[in-house]
């Protein structure tokens, strides 16, 4: 089985969150990916190693503290406005196995940064990761999307087994949790689909439920805010498991999601050919419309998958607007390694972001795609320079929205 490192980062990396109801938006206080207070826990497999990336978002001097209360470990440093501080955690770190785990990551800030979980192996094999979503982004009801998963041959020649799973964090105590199952999963024990897992956490407590089938669709409901976090400890989205590669998201509570989407594939990217990029729509509620604007129309029901993958093969933009609220999670695949990535809704698109390098050893960030309205490009600006007089950068363009290719030029700095 050959792994190559490959992660991706795409923006916009900093997003504003507005609060959204099942049949419509509503009103609400903004809410955005930055914050001063963070916890999740990191599902994971053999040998990962997670790095925590936390950039300021403030002028000033910010103080940072990254902690493992189960651990009794916490390592603190200081960042001004723009900087990034990276803190490479344990192996222990990473969540292995169904049932109960006390290893979550809380990061704790004086003022608003933003935060990124990169998950690396020790070998530096394969990468992929995550932007964390502060606490008070956090809520109640969630649904779940993985990968399929299947079975690969490792270097001996032998079948090996690979999982989907996802992981619950609790921000308070007396946390009740309720998983309403899609497939046959395990957690502590098997349960069948269909069947509703319950449990109770503590603050900072987690729990891990595994599957060897797809879990996307499972529900997630808790008496009080939770994090959620769901991936593949190797998957293969080009659905031919030769290779494999490990994909993490964390996924954003029902009350945040969106209607419109902007599907941007940048084909020909470095390190990468016969690039596939697979945008699984999760459509819960009952009758949602999807409408792209490459003239395909489908309609989703609860008595289908509730979850639609719609593919790009070349470069190209294709918008998708949606009659009732849906979470978009965007599958890229290319070569012999994956990535996987939250497509932002447009309605949560920001006016600044900053892009920061991982740096973990085993793995690069290849490029940044960014997603604008192409009315406005004569006023956006990366690294204080004007996008419109950037030189070599594909751009894609539709009615509405552009998409362009950023390479070094982008880091550490804003648009």
């Amino acid at each position: 089985m050959d792994l190559r490192p490959v992660f991706f980062v795409f923006l916009v990396l900093q997003f504003h969150l507005k609060l959204v109801s099942t049949e419509g938006f509503a009103e609400g206080p903004p809410l955005d990916s930055k914050g001063r207070e963070f916890i999740f826990a990191i599902p994971g497999s053999s040998n990962s190693i997670p790095v925590i990336e936390v950039t300021s978002e403030s002028h000033g001097v910010t103080e940072i503290s990254v902690d493992q209360p189960a651990f009794e470990r916490s390592y603190q440093q200081t960042i001004s406005y723009g900087e990034v501080a990276s803190f490479r955690l344990t192996s222990e770190a990473v969540a292995r196995g169904a049932g109960f785990f006390d290893g979550a990551v809380v990061v704790y800030a004086s003022k608003d940064v933003s935060v990124t979980c990169v998950v690396d192996t020790v070998a530096g094999t394969y990468a992929d990761g995550f932007l964390a979503i502060p606490v008070d982004a956090l809520d109640k009801e969630y649904y779940v999307v993985t990968y399929d998963t299947g079975e690969t041959l490792n270097e001996f020649g032998h079948h090996q087994e690979h999982l989907s799973k996802f992981i619950i964090t609790a921000t308070q105590d007396n946390t009740r949790v309720s998983v309403e199952l899609r497939t046959a999963a395990t957690f502590n024990t098997l349960y069948q689909a269909g069947e509703t897992i319950e449990f109770e956490l503590r603050w900072k407590e987690s729990a891990q439920i595994e599957s060897s089938s797809d879990l996307t669709g499972s529900k997630v409901t808790a008496s009080r805010a939770v994090a959620l976090v769901a991936g593949n400890d190797c998957s293969d989205t080009l659905l031919v498991f030769r290779y494999c590669s490990y994909l993490v998201e964390q996924l954003p509570p029902v009350s945040t999601w969106g209607r419109s989407f902007v599907l941007a594939n940048m084909d020909g990217r470095p390190g990468l050919v016969n690039t596939v990029d697979v945008w699984r729509i999760l459509a819960p509620f009952p009758n949602t419309t999807l409408t792209f604007t490459d003239n395909h129309v489908t309609r989703v029901t609860v008595y289908d998958p509730i979850w639609y993958d719609y593919k790009l093969k070349t470069s190209k933009i294709v918008m998708l607007t949606a009659d009732r609220a849906v979470m978009v999670v965007q599958y890229i695949a290319g070569g012999k390694s994956s990535a996987s990535v939250l497509t932002v809704p447009t309605e949560q698109f920001t006016d600044s972001a900053t892009a920061a390098t991982t740096t973990t050893a085993g793995s690069e960030v290849k490029e940044y795609i960014l997603v604008y309205r192409c009315a406005e490009e004569s006023s956006l600006l990366v690294n204080e320079e004007p996008l419109r007089n950037l030189k070599d950068s594909e751009r894609l363009r539709e009615e509405t929205y552009c998409a362009v290719t950023l390479g070094n030029e982008f880091q550490q700095d804003r648009e």
